[in-house]
C-alpha cells in the first residue's frame, strides 16, 4: 500500500472518529491488559497503528473493494451505535 493511500485512510478514519457521537462507546468484551475499558476511539487508534490492519485493507482492495467503499463502510459503522437498544 502506498504511503498516500495509507495517509488517506488514516485521515478519513480519524475524521470519522472525531465527529462520531458513538466514538466513546465502550466495546463489550474487549479490555486492556490491565482490565480497563476499550472505546471504539481506542480501537480505531490501535488499528491505525497496525500494519496488519492496512494489509487487510490492501487484500480487500485487491479483491475488488474501492478505497471509497472501505472508508464509507467505516464511516457508516462508527456512526452507528454498537450497544443494544433498550
Amino acid at each position: 500500500m502506498s504511503p498516500d493511500i495509507r495517509k488517506t485512510i488514516t485521515d478519513a478514519f480519524n475524521a470519522a472518529v472525531a465527529t462520531s457521537p458513538y466514538a466513546d462507546e465502550v466495546v463489550p468484551g474487549i479490555v486492556t491488559q490491565d482490565g480497563g475499558e476499550v472505546t471504539r476511539r481506542d480501537l480505531a487508534a490501535a488499528w491505525l497503528q497496525d500494519d496488519a490492519f492496512f494489509a487487510h485493507i490492501d487484500k480487500a482492495m485487491a479483491g475488488g473493494k474501492t478505497l471509497e467503499q472501505v472508508i464509507d463502510k467505516f464511516q457508516r459503522g462508527i456512526n452507528t451505535s454498537i450497544l443494544p437498544r433498550r
